[in-house]
This record gives C-alpha cells, sequence and structure tokens, in this order.
C-alpha cells in the first residue's frame, strides 16, 4: 500500500508542478500573436502563481476536513485541463489571462492533499516519503517546459494547451 501511496503522489505531483510551468514557453509566443506589452507579459506569468498561492492555504484549511481527498485532486486536474483547453482556444488576453488564473486555481489542490496523505500513511519513513515526493515535482519542473517548448516549435502554442489536458 505504501509503495502505491508513493508511487501514485510522485506522479500527481510531477504533473501539478509541470503543469505550472508548461505556459512559460509559451508566453512569448502567445506574446508576438497577440502584440502583449511586456506589461501583459509579466501580468500573466504571475497570475497562475497568484491564483496558486490564495487558494492553496484555503484548500489545504478544506482538505482537512474532507474524507475523500481523491476528490479534491481529480477535480483539481479536471479544472487545470479545461482551463489550459480554453487557454488554447482564447482570443484575447482578458480570456488567456482568466483561464490562466482557473488553471492556478486547479494547481492549488494537490500539494495540500498530497502532503497530507503522505504524512498520513507514512509514519515511519516519513522524511524520505517526503523527499521522493519532493523529486516528482523538479521532474515536472524540469520535463513540462521542455516537453512544451518542443511540441510548439513543431506544432504552436494551442497544440500544446490541446494536448497537455490529455496528461492531467
Amino acid at each position: 500500500m505504501g509503495d502505491r501511496i508513493l508511487y501514485t503522489t510522485f506522479l500527481a505531483h510531477l504533473v501539478d508542478d509541470g503543469c505550472e510551468v508548461v505556459m512559460a514557453p509559451l508566453i512569448p509566443l502567445m506574446a508576438r500573436e497577440f502584440s502583449f506589452s511586456n506589461v501583459q507579459i509579466g501580468i500573466l506569468g504571475g497570475i497562475l502563481i497568484i491564483a496558486l498561492g490564495l487558494f492553496q492555504s484555503l484548500l489545504g484549511y478544506v482538505s482537512d476536513y474532507l474524507k475523500k481527498k481523491k476528490n479534491m485532486v481529480v477535480f483539481g486536474f479536471l479544472l487545470i485541463s479545461l482551463s489550459f483547453y480554453l487557454i488554447s482556444l482564447a482570443n484575447s488576453f482578458s480570456h488567456i489571462l482568466i483561464f490562466t488564473f482557473f488553471a492556478g486555481v486547479g494547481l492549488s489542490f494537490y500539494h495540500p492533499v498530497g502532503v497530507s496523505v503522505i504524512t498520513t500513511h507514512f509514519k515511519i519513513g516519513r522524511g524520505k516519503a517526503i523527499g521522493i515526493h519532493g523529486v516528482g515535482g523538479a521532474v515536472g519542473l524540469l520535463i513540462f517546459p521542455a516537453y512544451s517548448g518542443f511540441l510548439a516549435k513543431l506544432y504552436g502554442w494551442r497544440f500544446v494547451l490541446k494536448v497537455t489536458p490529455i496528461i492531467c
């Protein structure tokens, strides 16, 4: 049971943290297409992190009282997927900004739940389990920008945001 939990949280953390940075290589392409100003680029780069930060604490509190933590994670990944897909269809800065905010909200679901699950299930070896879990996030931070940059070069930024929901 413990190995399955660690494997699942490792992969979920990889995908969640990867989705945090999947747009980084895409923003310059969006900026070129829509003629974004430097201020708009900065706002777009920060709005996901703002949403993530605002909602993570609230969702951590909520997760302490819910028995079905898995449902929270699933809902978060569905919200990320829907948001990325809607960004791929966007035709204005305001649409991209709104959907990016909601992607950040979706991203905020995983961390409070994932860490809670690990600390609940690993009484012995908790530090090791949290460390392995952290590696999952780091791997996602490493591979997702490369993945999105590579696919964007071949097929465009919209394609990346249409196929990334399959991973989520």
